[in-house]
């Protein structure tokens, strides 16, 4: 069975310390850690049709989104929720399709408990297989029971307990000291022997294995899910937003859940710095172009020197996007002078002019230093940038505000040059006479860039469009990407990774190395060594 004919079951401490059960059901499932916002629209990209949603993040960062959820049941997955985070959307979403299982989904819907905080624990990360570290309130809400129908526990004292527990804050939820709180003597030596006994009742566990295990039978015995108004989910400006965010950044979700590409296009996150970040802005530069030629016939693909033909070999839509590009700006095309886009972008990056390199790479190796790579990056940028101001009439009217041009321009005048000479001296490094003429340039590149909801309809995320792997197959760095198959070449980039990181300030480093999303600990050559074989080997 694939990976994508599986289910994809998001859980953290619920099923935390069950590796060998979660092994021997490896064949149906694929387990990835606490689901967050954006992981379910990617899972649906990766071709996952089925998903579990146990436990999820929020606090540091953003929980994962109803509307997500909605979407991608919209296009025909299942999802379905149980236990914590999962059983709170389940019954929110109950009316949108989304099906929930289990004594705690049932606790929520009659009215039994109706806080979010009745589900959540703090728990370590995936180190340590995110282990809990408190008593879930509905757990306590179950053993405390458990003990009274045992004649453990009196009516009153239980209730006292409940009421202890559910004043503390989540973090410091801990039956054992709520029970000595309340009780004294030998009521509590009878309720502690009987915790050693029986232990706490984990029934959001208990919620997860009974789903897991039993997971077909209880689907076909489900009645078709609850039908929606008919009418179409509304695109709101933040759903805009994480729809071009996922596509124009590399995947997020663990290596167990992605396909072979999807681990070296995460891979692209390790390109800390200007690659990383110019990486996203062509994704979205073609995005945004591909939007405003529409369905125009493919001209005549005259492939310019600085990019080779292979790089575009297998994908048709990389072929016409280039092809139109070109055409609408033929001065790409050759070697000569410059683009005025290219020398705005290179200012805006301080990469100097004069070391612009259109050479085609020697080999397929990744590098974090290849000028030709920056090149053809903001090349490429500046291809789209200028094609879509030639078609697009909002585009077109995107101007700066004064504020936003002033600010842009005290960024620039701010090293030190103490004269006008000095700064024209400094600006001749990108062939340019103004800097209030660059940095109106700048910001509107910034506006092309970045904006989400300006003549732009997100048919792209329906036809499946995935814009950052389109980036990475165009600007041919796909190759180089994939040499990290071979140790010598993972080897060879971590230490040249590794000597850059070295330089960096400790907070800019940490920035970016944090910005990327890749683990705060690679600091070392042989760490990040180790991060590439865990992401890529089998």
């Amino acid at each position: 069975m694939s990976s994508k004919t599986k289910t994809l079951v998001f859980a953290g401490p619920t099923l935390s310390g069950l590796s060998p059960w979660r092994q021997m059901h490896a064949d149906q499932y694929v387990f990835h850690g606490p689901v967050k916002c954006g992981n379910v629209l990617e899972a649906f990209r990766e071709g996952y049709r089925r998903i579990v949603i146990v436990d999820g993040l929020f606090e540091r960062v953003p929980a994962v989104w109803h509307k997500e959820i909605m979407l991608v049941i919209d296009r025909g997955a299942t999802v379905i929720g149980c236990s914590s985070m999962g059983a709170l959307r389940a019954i929110e979403l109950e009316p949108f399709g989304m099906l929930g299982f289990g004594k705690v989904v049932a606790d929520f819907k009659s009215g039994r408990i109706a806080d979010d905080d009745e589900v959540t624990v703090a728990h370590l990360g995936p180190a340590q297989d995110y282990h809990s570290l408190t008593d879930a309130m509905v757990n306590i809400r179950y053993t405390v029971a458990d003990a009274v129908a045992r004649g453990v526990l009196e009516a009153r004292e239980a209730d006292q307990i409940i009421s202890h527990a559910k004043a503390a804050f989540y973090k410091k939820r801990n039956l054992g000291l709520f029970a000595r709180e309340v009780l004294s003597g030998e009521r509590l030596a009878r309720f502690e022997s009987h915790l050693a006994d029986h232990g706490v009742i984990d029934q959001k566990r208990a919620d997860a294995l009974a789903l897991l295990e039993n997971l077909e039978p209880w689907l076909a015995s489900q009645p078709a899910p609850a039908n929606r108004s008919g009418e179409p989910i509304s695109y709101t400006v933040l759903v805009q937003n994480l729809l071009y965010l996922l596509a124009v950044n590399p995947p997020s979700l663990e290596r167990g859940a992605l396909g072979e590409d999807s681990r070296y296009l995460k891979l692209g996150r390790l390109l800390v710095g200007k690659q990383y970040h110019l990486l996203s802005m062509l994704a979205g530069a073609i995005m945004h172009y591909s939007k405003t030629i529409g369905d125009r016939e493919i001209p005549p693909l005259v492939t310019p020197p600085w990019l080779d033909a292979k790089w575009l070999a297998g994908d048709d839509r990389v072929t016409r996007l280039i092809a139109c590009a070109l055409a609408d700006s033929p001065e790409y095309a050759t070697a000569g002078e410059v683009p005025m886009q290219v020398r705005y972008l290179a200012f805006s990056h301080e990469f100097p002019l004069e070391y612009l390199s259109l050479e085609l790479p020697e080999d397929n190796t990744l590098t974090t230093n290849a000028v030709p790579t920056y090149s053809r990056l903001l090349y490429l940028i500046g291809l789209f940038l200028d094609g879509r101001l030639r078609h697009d009439p909002l585009a077109q009217r995107l101007v700066p505000t004064e504020k936003a041009t002033e600010l842009r321009m005290a960024h620039y005048t701010l090293r030190g040059y103490r004269s006008e000479d000095e700064q024209r001296d400094w600006l001749s490094g990108w062939r340019l006479t103004s800097l209030r003429d660059a940095a109106i340039h700048l910001e509107m590149h910034a506006m092309l860039l970045s904006e989400v909801n300006t003549g732009v309809s997100f048919w792209f995320f329906e036809e499946g469009i995935y814009w950052y792997e389109l980036a990475i197959r165009m600007s041919g760095l796909w190759p180089q990407l994939r040499s990290l198959a071979r140790p010598e070449a993972r080897t060879a980039f971590s230490q040249e990774l590794a000597a850059d990181l070295e330089v960096m300030q400790p907070t800019k480093r940490l920035s970016e190395i944090l910005m990327a999303g890749l683990p705060p600990d690679l600091l070392s050559a042989e760490s990040i060594e180790r991060y590439i074989a865990a992401e890529v080997d089998a």
